[in-house]
Order: structure tokens, then C-alpha cells, then sequence
């Protein structure tokens, strides 16, 4: 039996009666950040989440202090997840959003899903030996990933893993394909 822990619902119920109303889905935004380093063979940060156990971007909520900035809530999603300083990178941009569908936890009742838009953001450091990385919060492993065969070894979610591509199709990460998913659309 799952354990459910007590927090604040009070936005999430606003938000789910007021889609009830209008019949709009609403959306929660996260920050997801391709942290990279270009060189002869070019690297990306990856974490395993605590709670899932998958593999992914280091990505997250947007909170408080992050005052709506999307830059803001991924840097500080960086540095909380792999303690990775973006004062070192050459370069941290915006490359899009795009939105995907979680299920309601709680909210059973109406039938809703909440959607979910991901920002991501490219943070590109510059050619030269890797920068550490250390795990941080709400994260158990962190490392650097270094071809394609390594980054489809890693267990994670499909949906998440065609978000994933198409961030990394938006940035200049240029990994060999492997002949096995030749056909594959990249």
C-alpha cells in the first residue's frame, strides 16, 4: 500500500475546479536542463531520481524564488541536483517547451489530467576536461553520458525518453547513431 504525504492541496484543488469549469486542463511547468560539454566525444548529464529510480535531465518545479524565470528554476535545478556551477559554462540558453500529460494524483474525481509543460534549457560548458558532478538532492546517481549506446542502456521512461531526444536534437550533441537504431528516427 502506497503512503501518501500530507502537503498543501489548496492550489491543485483551485486549479482542478476551475478546469472543471471552464473544461481546460491545467498545466504545471518545469524546468528541464541538457547540460553538456562539447569535446571529441561530447558528454551530457544525467541523474537516476530518488523516487523513480529512472534516469533523466536534471529537471524540476518552479518555486518561489524562481519568480517565473525558466533560466532561474534550471540553474537552480542544476546545481541542486548534480552541485554542477553553471558560472562555468560557455554558454545557457532557451531551446522551447513542450507538454506532455501526467495523471492527477489525488484527484480522481472528474476524470482530469493535468498537463505538464517542459522548458528546457541547454547549458553548454566549455571544451576541455569534465566538470565534477557529486549527487544532490532528490537524485541517488549522477554521471556523464557519453554516446548513444550509453544514453538507450539507461532505464527511463518512453515518453520521457522521446522528450529527451528531442531536446538533444535541438543542441549540437554530436554522438554517432548506433547501427542498431539506424531506423529510428532521431
Amino acid at each position: 500500500m502506497r503512503t501518501l504525504r500530507w502537503r498543501d492541496v489548496s492550489e491543485d484543488v483551485r486549479k482542478t475546479e476551475e478546469c472543471v469549469r471552464t473544461g481546460k486542463p491545467h498545466y504545471r511547468d518545469t524546468a528541464t536542463n541538457v547540460a553538456w560539454r562539447p569535446n571529441r566525444t561530447d558528454a551530457l548529464v544525467m541523474v537516476q531520481s530518488a523516487r523513480s529510480g529512472t534516469w533523466g535531465l536534471p529537471k524540476g518545479k518552479f518555486e518561489p524564488v524562481d519568480n517565473r524565470l525558466v533560466l532561474s528554476c534550471a540553474l537552480r535545478e542544476l546545481w541542486e541536483e548534480t552541485r554542477l556551477d553553471s558560472t562555468a559554462a560557455e554558454s545557457v540558453r532557451y531551446i522551447g517547451s513542450t507538454y506532455t500529460w501526467v495523471s492527477q494524483s489525488g484527484h480522481q474525481d472528474h476524470g482530469l489530467q493535468r498537463g505538464k509543460r517542459l522548458h528546457f534549457v541547454e547549458v553548454r560548458f566549455f571544451p576541455g576536461p569534465l566538470p565534477s558532478i557529486s549527487v544532490g538532492d532528490g537524485v541517488t546517481a549522477v554521471r556523464w553520458v557519453t554516446s548513444w549506446e550509453e544514453f538507450l542502456s539507461l532505464p527511463m521512461h518512453a515518453a520521457r525518453r522521446a522528450h529527451w531526444l528531442a531536446a538533444l536534437r535541438a543542441v549540437d550533441i554530436n554522438w554517432a547513431r548506433p547501427r542498431s537504431h539506424n531506423k529510428q528516427r532521431w
